[in-house]
């Protein structure tokens, strides 16, 4: 496997483990505190999705 591939593999990974985490924040509802700010929990929901969107295409590309 070239080093591009294994680039694209990688980039797959991490915005898989992002989804999955941002996922995971709007099934068990935690709340994420950024100083005195509170983010809301519905910034979550299209992230999930980009994130999923930008794996399944870096995945895409790795295999062609």
């Amino acid at each position: 496997m070239n080093s591009q591939k294994f680039g694209l593999r990688i980039a797959a990974l991490l915005f898989a483990f992002f989804a999955l985490g941002h996922l995971f924040r709007l099934l068990s509802q935690v709340q994420v505190t950024v100083g005195s700010q509170i983010i809301p929990l519905w910034i979550s929901a299209p992230i999930v999705i980009v994130g999923a969107l930008l794996s399944f295409w870096m995945w895409k590309l790795s295999t062609a």
